[in-house]
């Protein structure tokens, strides 16, 4: 249980397969709240919960604070380095998840399929309806 500096979040990914399916991907990290949203994915929750290398070499990732897609704080695919944040790099995690209302406080790693990653994180940077993630 964490202390009042700090928080406890639930990191998750989709599955991507059925195979995928047979272990959970989710775990708990308990983590200062002024961490920076950049250092935690790069430093805890990609070595927590890593995602998995889709055959082809493409694939695309929203990366939510929250169960839902309206709280997309960013986009990574398999062909990037770094994710594509919507926030800034040093957005604290306090800051993000001040504001839910739920005790669960979740990133989630929703698997985007092969969709072009720039065109995703554009159409949420502009705040644009997301075309159907498995077309």
């Amino acid at each position: 249980m964490s202390s009042h500096s700090e928080l406890d979040i639930i990191v998750d990914r989709d599955s991507v397969s059925a195979g995928d399916d047979c272990d959970s991907h989710e775990v708990l990290i308990t983590i200062p709240r002024m961490c920076p949203v950049q250092d935690f994915l790069f430093k805890f929750a990609w070595k927590k919960c890593p995602l998995p290398k889709i055959h082809g070499g493409s694939a695309t990732w929203l990366i939510i604070s929250g169960e839902e897609p309206e709280a997309s704080i960013g986009v990574m695919a398999q062909q990037w380095e770094y994710p594509r944040l919507l926030i800034s790099e040093f957005t604290t995690l306090d800051s993000i998840y001040k504001d839910k209302n739920s005790r669960r406080k979740v990133l989630y790693f929703r698997y985007y399929s092969h969709a072009d990653p720039v065109e995703i994180y554009k159409l949420l940077l502009f705040q644009q309806p997301l075309p159907d993630r498995f077309t």
